[in-house]
């Protein structure tokens, strides 16, 4: 199999992983990538200090059409459901039990466990100290028992965050979607996957910044259903974030197909976008999701994410009110 090839197909369960627990798969991209300088600073402050910055230096493309929906699983259009706007999120949606939790690949199946890393469960969706169960795993003799472990969780949704390990990169992955029966599967990034997710995004020469942060963020509607053509931008440290195609932060909007788009100028059916080189000692980053709806512009989504430095970030995009 050709390099290529390779880069494709890690890339493709990179982000199923990633992003799992939503419907939205590809869609309707772009052309062109915007490029530009570091951060800038806003221009035209709000008097709610927790209202999203005018995004003059990465406005919502023109041209780019109407908001939409897709459900991944049944692969069919849909409204839009933003009835949960301004909701707190349901972290918890039944009762806490005992469940069983299996650590996997990014991008693998079940049965790809990972063993000697160190687990931590957040059970409401935050990083909140000290976690709400940590868990040294160490490897088996038998495969099925690697990567097993049993602690106390709701239905809803969960943050985890896993330690770096021979092989694998830090993660911190917020809006962990615990079913109503089955094993709850937390992932890890191999090196191996991330490297090549960031030489599609870019390029071969790409070498991440020291304590760089990488971000792979799903947009999705009240009903779990991927947002398309949605417009997403970084604000860090109080600025707005303008990605770049040289130096500087990268952003990617996926395809159909889950791939990073060099063309995309926003979300397609998968909902997906990435954006690798987070600037190291980033204290606030958010990440926010603009639309078209009704012919308006109107915010979607806001959602404040750690920086996990030389590491990565997955999280969800709603319209609830997130932290």
């Amino acid at each position: 199999m050709t390099r290529t090839a390779l880069v494709a197909l890690a890339l493709a369960s990179l982000t199923l992983v990633a992003c799992a627990g939503n419907d939205g798969t590809g869609g309707p991209g772009g052309t062109g990538d915007p490029t530009g300088p570091a951060p800038t600073a806003p221009t035209t402050p709000s008097a709610d200090p927790n209202a999203p910055l005018d995004p003059v230096d990465d406005p919502v493309p023109a041209g780019i059409p109407a908001l939409g929906a897709f459900d991944r699983e049944k692969g069919i259009e849909l409204p839009v459901d933003l009835s949960c706007v301004g909701r707190p999120l349901p972290v918890a949606t039944g009762a806490a039990s005992e469940r069983d939790f299996h650590l996997i690949q990014l991008g693998g199946q079940d049965a790809d466990r990972v063993a000697d890393a160190k687990v931590e469960i957040f059970l409401d969706n935050k990083l909140t100290m000290p976690a709400d169960a940590t868990v040294q795993l160490k490897k088996d003799a038998d495969p099925a028992k690697n990567g097993a472990f049993t602690t106390q969780a709701q239905p809803g949704w969960i943050a985890y965050r896993v330690s770096p390990g021979a092989g694998f990169l830090p993660i911190v992955g917020l809006d962990l979607e615990v079913p109503e029966t089955g094993a709850v599967l937390p992932a890890v990034p191999t090196a191996d996957k991330v490297s090549m997710m960031s030489i599609l995004i870019a390029g071969a020469t790409y070498e991440p910044s020291k304590g760089s942060g990488r971000a792979v963020l799903r947009a999705v509607d009240c009903a779990g259903h991927a947002l398309v053509n949605s417009h997403i931008v970084l604000e860090i440290d109080g600025k707005l974030a303008r990605p770049s195609k040289g130096d500087g932060i990268r952003r990617s909007y996926f395809n159909d197909t889950e791939f990073p788009s060099a063309s995309a100028l926003w979300t397609s059916r998968s909902g997906v976008v990435a954006f690798i080189e987070m600037p190291a000692g980033a204290k606030a980053i958010r990440a926010v999701a603009r639309g078209i709806v009704d012919g308006q512009t109107k915010v979607l989504a806001l959602r404040t994410i750690p920086l996990v430095a030389d590491g990565v970030t997955t999280a969800k995009l709603f319209p609830y009110a997130m932290p």
